[in-house]
């Protein structure tokens, strides 16, 4: 038995089901991005929902009627009883009766009433819908997302159009029904796909069955349209600050503006004003943050914040970046941050680059400076230069670049030395890698020439001092590594099991450095990746000697049906056959250990 009047109403109901969750999935702050991600953020795991079963045939339209009996009361009106269940393509509606009247089009269903698809689930004890209108009532309504468990109740959900949906003493939340960990309700909810927003009345979140924030009215956005309008207040209390208010207001400018305008309330100091600014063109994207209090109350002066970053391509192969931090004072960040790691900042970065990438080289210029909030003042680079080639290395043939930099060091300080370091670092190798592992002997130099203006403190006690110290030093590696793989399985999944040994030899000649200066240069944090480092320190005003050889092993595991890394692991050690003796500073202790700590990483995934 076939019944054809369901073509319209049902994607109605799967439409509505989209549109509430849109709710939680689409917030008014997101940013200008193409890219969609996932914004939920849950306070409880999800319970699990048994899905319906998929028709075999979901590419067929036409509706299926399956039922116990079929009453025809008259040429208009059919009564289906016992059991009735109606398929449409990924549709599935089920009821104890289904009464439908082919004069008005009236479609009424009593009993377990069941409307879902693959993916959205509705359930409530009768349902009544006019087909000519696309309006209808489901009363003693429940839904579920049976890919993201998201559900919630409704003891009224009324379609109001083909896009308009009420839910009446609705709620929402992502928790199982015996463990409701957070719950939003509201006395009523209104879809609008037409507009694309969306209304809530009487808003109440609860928190382990206590509601604890009340809002009389939300408005947000459906689907991927931003909408101007207020977000959620914030509350707080610090012995520090005293309580604490903020209403932020969201302003959807246009389609790449838009901008965040946050009075803030703190009872001790004053009314700070937050402001975000965000913009994307064509070729260029950035924020802007600017805070300001004026005349704080405990500091006895105006305080402010900027924070700028922005991102270009002005031409192809061209890039340009923006950094700039800076605070009225350096006890802002203490007084305003909310964490550890910003309150802890030593150096506020300001920083401009301009790159350009072409076939067989690569050149960037910039300029970098610094606000100290703690600690030593550092050195400016204005500005650095880096020039360096991009010749095509392959495996087993000659391989050789060159990398270069020029750089200009300026300080506050009259007593520091300052000037002009240029280094070049051509090198040679001749990797050879196969299946079984690989082998890469390389020889390289590192030569670095100053150009230098003593500093006040500079020690007189040495004339002979030069103002252009320059060293060459070779340096001499061997990499190698082998490759043991073994296939086994976990659970009935195919995996791809490695054993990676690994020994890496380096050897640079010692060479007394004492003259040279310290613009930038500190030892290097021991890690994984210092293990394999050619120079133990970061910056370029030192190269540390080395006769030493790093034995590492790895090993990983992958899925042999996608690649995928589901754990690696990695232990090492350097083992020193001299002491070294090149050191960051004058007067520095000569380390002599023969070997190093046993370093190792684990990752799972």
């Amino acid at each position: 038995m076939r019944l054809f009047v369901l073509n319209n109403v049902l994607p109605v109901l799967v439409t509505a089901a989209m549109l509430l969750v849109s709710i939680v999935t689409h917030a008014a702050e997101d940013p200008l991005k193409d890219e969609k991600r996932e914004q939920r953020a849950t306070l409880c795991p999800p319970g699990f929902v048994t899905p319906l079963i998929k028709t075999k045939n979901n590419s067929d339209l036409s509706t299926k009627v399956d039922a116990d009996q079929a009453q025809v009361d008259s040429n208009q009106v059919t009564t289906f009883s016992g059991t009735v269940k109606i398929q449409q393509g990924d549709t599935h509606i089920e009821a104890d009766t289904i009464r439908y009247d082919r004069r008005t089009e009236d479609f009424t269903a009593k009993g377990h009433v069941l409307f879902a698809d693959d993916i959205w689930r509705f359930e409530g004890h009768d349902a009544q819908f006019n087909l000519k209108t696309n309006t209808g009532i489901i009363n003693g309504g429940a839904y579920t997302n049976q890919e993201t468990l998201l559900r919630g109740d409704a003891k009224q959900v009324e379609l109001l159009g083909k896009n308009k949906l009420q839910l009446t003493e609705a709620t929402f939340t992502s928790c199982p029904k015996e463990d409701v960990a957070w719950k939003l309700s509201a006395s009523t909810i209104t879809l609008d796909n037409t507009i694309h927003q969306g209304y809530a009345h009487n808003v109440t979140l609860e928190f382990m069955s206590v509601p604890f924030f009340y809002l009389p009215y939300m408005r947000f956005p459906l689907g991927e349209d931003r909408l101007s309008g207020f977000l959620y207040p914030g509350f707080g209390t610090s012995k520090r600050n005293g309580n604490e208010f903020n209403i932020p207001y969201y302003w959807n400018i246009s389609p790449n503006y838009d901008a965040t305008i946050n009075p803030h309330l703190i009872s001790k100091r004053g009314w700070m004003l937050e402001t975000e600014f965000r913009y994307l063109t064509e070729k260029s994207q950035g924020k802007l943050d600017v805070n300001y209090l004026a005349n704080d109350k405990l500091f006895a002066d105006d305080r402010s914040r900027i924070i700028w970053n922005h991102e270009g391509v002005p031409e192809a192969g061209w890039s340009t970046l923006i950094t700039y931090n800076g605070v009225s004072d350096t006890q802002y960040l203490s007084d305003f941050s909310n964490s550890l790691a910003n309150s802890s900042i030593t150096h506020l970065d300001r920083r401009g680059e301009l790159k350009y990438n072409a076939t067989l080289y690569e050149f960037a210029i910039q300029a970098q400076d610094y606000q100290t909030i703690t600690g030593s003042e550092p050195y400016k680079r204005l500005p650095q230069l880096n020039v360096a080639s991009r010749f095509n290395n392959q495996d087993n043939t000659f391989n050789y670049d060159v990398k270069s930099e020029l750089v200009r060091y300026e300080h506050l300080d009259p007593g520091k030395d300052v000037g002009t370091r240029f280094r070049l670092n051509p090198f040679v190798s001749y990797p050879l890698r196969d299946t079984p592992g690989f082998f890469v002997p390389k020889i390289a130099v590192h030569y670095i020439q100053y150009n230098l203006e003593r500093g006040t403190t500079t020690p007189p006690a040495d004339p002979a001092l030069p103002d252009s110290p320059h060293l060459a030093i070779p340096v001499y590696s061997i990499d190698s590594g082998v490759y043991l793989e073994r296939e086994t399985r976990w659970a009935d999944v195919p995996i791809l099991h490695t054993l990676e040994p690994r020994l890496f030899y380096l050897y640079v000649p010692y060479k007394d450095q004492t003259t040279l200066p310290n613009f930038d240069t500190a030892p290097s944090t021991f890690n994984d990746l210092a293990m394999f480092s050619e120079n133990r320190f970061s910056g370029g005003d030192r190269i540390g000697d080395a006769n030493q050889l790093t034995a590492a092993v790895s090993t990983r595991f992958y899925r042999q049906d996608n690649g995928h890394e589901l754990f690696a692991a990695t232990a090492g050690e350097l083992f020193y056959f001299s002491s070294r003796q090149v050191t960051s500073a004058t007067g520095q202790n000569i380390d002599t250990t023969p070997r190093s700590s046993l370093f190792g990483t684990v990752s799972i995934s």
